[in-house]
């Protein structure tokens, strides 16, 4: 018979568990197609070459490995291109005019541009909104296999 405090045990493991890996950013198969991604973006204005990480948004090696041809490095996001954030308020620290990729939670409250998922299937969503405030615009093609929030 399972005793009471090894159901709550294992819950507060369970929980542990799934706090630590949300904290831990985008995975690296998330990176590899919000890299994809960045390369339908038709932006507007000037935006340079430098993509920022923030926190503990993604792995920087990650970033780095697939985005090669960008400048990527820890930052803020200020200035940047585009920014790797963890929340709404890191999005908005990097600025309207960056190209933020975060949470769900952030491209639902229109803070972020793009959010990926990779389980259980790969869903790219984008923020109508979050993208207009920051004067870009994506390829026809792409807008088709998105989610817009």
């Amino acid at each position: 018979m399972t005793s009471v405090r090894g159901v709550l045990t294992a819950s507060v493991f369970a929980v542990l568990v799934t706090t630590q890996a949300a904290q831990a950013g985008m995975d690296a198969k998330a990176v590899q197609v919000a890299a994809k991604a960045i390369g339908f973006v038709k932006p507007n204005g000037g935006g340079g070459d430098r993509i920022d990480v923030v926190g503990s948004a993604a792995s920087l090696a990650d970033v780095q490995a697939a985005l090669s041809s960008y400048k990527v490095a820890a930052g803020d996001g200020q200035g940047a291109f585009a920014a790797f954030v963890s929340s709404a308020a890191e999005a908005k620290i990097a600025g309207a005019k960056v190209l933020t990729i975060g949470p769900l939670a952030c491209v639902e409250a229109a803070a972020c541009v793009l959010a990926v998922e990779t389980s259980p299937k790969v869903t790219i969503y984008l923020s109508s909104a979050a993208a207009a405030a920051a004067n870009l615009d994506f390829d026809p093609n792409f807008k088709l296999m998105v989610t817009t929030k």
